[in-house]
């Protein structure tokens, strides 16, 4: 099976999603999540990035099944 992987930041009780097409939207994690899960897409790991000692940024990672 082949997958292909999408990202999206989260901040401040929002996720930002990045279209194709460079446009970018944002909603509130629930909204989101619920939204990419209809889509087919499923959460599979996330990063926190750090800067001085505080979490800057983190990065949802999602998969789904390609084709």
């Amino acid at each position: 099976m082949t997958w292909e992987y999408l990202t999206a930041e989260y901040d401040d009780g929002f996720v930002h999603l990045r279209t194709s097409d460079g446009s970018d939207h944002k909603q509130s994690l629930q909204g989101g999540l619920t939204y990419l899960g209809s889509q087919g897409w499923e959460l599979v790991t996330s990063l926190d990035y750090a800067k001085l000692g505080t979490t800057a940024r983190h990065v949802l990672i999602f998969k789904r099944p390609k084709g």
